[in-house]
């Protein structure tokens, strides 16, 4: 195992932030507000499109949850917004994947039922790691995230100038207890829309009270966790012939597929922009896909010659031809036949 030690920087690192509240308390503004300090937000709502509200006041990407909250579908579309380019995320709520239609509540209770018993203790084998899938597919992804989650809700009695009024109280949010601990700062809001810092890993923010956050707080925020990348990673697309610039540095596979795509690139395939950086699973499936396809295009450049030659060769007429180690195999078959020992003289088909 080789292990590398590194100057420490918060220059590039994501910001995790949790937002708590009951209904009304604001929760889905002051995402908004501090997501749009990172860039524009990818929304992803769960309330019934009760974000498209806000369009007037902030410029942000939607789209819906539609009905099945399984924990699932939450990262299939974060996966989704990257993909499209997000730098920061609102997940808009959180709390449905826990409670809602297709949560994990609901799939404990499923599998409880499938197995016959009263008693769920089993049936949480299954329910438990839904629920870490979640939590770590939302912690991988390498962009700024903001969620927005709904508290338990109790009531008391608030005396004021002799006059006595029943108030609505937040008590924790309404997920898998302990969900707080995975982020970098919960903020409690209240129906005065006024937020307390209840939990943080930034010393700046511990304990404070913040009066309507606005912009300002944002841009606070913003600074705590490290601002912009003063030298930032740009990849081109050749599909959207722009730029997507990504503050994280690009590991060993995304090199490979960036090499991936050049050599596809001189083969005229066409290549899925590199947004798909930061999605592991995506660069690999992707990058498999464009090796069969380069791959697929030398055997049938190879053929070309074939032809020319009187050389008999095989078609490529299955799918279990379209393999990496099948087609490698036919390549070298095919050369071998050809007499041919370099690629210069081969020409392209895609």
């Amino acid at each position: 195992m080789n292990i590398v030690f590194e100057d420490a920087s918060s220059k590039g690192s994501f910001l995790r932030c949790a937002i708590v509240g009951p209904s009304g308390a604001g929760k889905t503004w002051t995402a908004l507000r501090i997501a749009s300090q990172f860039g524009e937000p990818f929304v992803i709502d769960t309330e019934r499109s009760s974000a498209l509200k806000y369009a007037k006041h902030f410029k942000f990407k939607h789209a819906n949850i539609p009905g099945d909250f399984n924990p699932r579908n939450y990262i299939a579309a974060c996966h989704a917004a990257i993909a499209a380019g997000a730098k920061v995320l609102v997940v808009d709520s959180l709390s449905h994947a826990w409670e809602g239609v297709g949560g994990v509540l609901e799939f404990v209770d499923n599998v409880a039922k499938r197995q016959k018993t009263a008693n769920s203790f089993q049936a949480w084998r299954e329910g438990t790691p839904l629920q870490n899938e979640l939590v770590d597919g939302l912690l991988a992804l390498k962009c700024h995230l903001v969620c927005t989650m709904r508290s338990k809700m109790e009531y008391a009695q608030n005396t004021d100038n002799g006059k006595t009024r029943v108030v609505k109280l937040g008590m924790g949010a309404i997920q898998r207890n302990g969900i707080e601990y995975e982020f970098d700062v919960v903020l409690e809001m209240d129906l005065e829309h006024d937020c307390t810092v209840g939990k943080t890993r930034f010393p700046e923010l511990s304990g404070q009270v913040y009066r309507k956050p606005d912009e300002k707080f944002a841009k606070h925020l913003y600074d705590i966790v490290g601002g912009a990348d003063p030298n930032p990673v740009v990849f081109t697309s050749p599909q959207t012939n722009g730029n997507y610039t990504s503050s994280a540095p690009k590991s060993d596979l995304e090199q490979r597929y960036e090499a991936i795509c050049k050599e596809a690139a001189t083969y005229g395939i066409e290549t899925t922009p590199y947004i798909i950086m930061g999605n592991d699973k995506a660069v690999k499936e992707e990058g498999a896909r464009l090796r069969i396809q380069i791959l697929s295009a030398e055997y049938l450049g190879l053929c070309d010659i074939a032809v020319a030659q009187g050389v008999p060769y095989r078609e490529l007429l299955s799918d279990d031809d379209k393999t990496v180690a099948r087609l490698r195999s036919m390549i070298e078959n095919l050369r071998e036949e050809l007499g041919v020992e370099g690629e210069n003289e081969l020409p392209i088909k895609a």
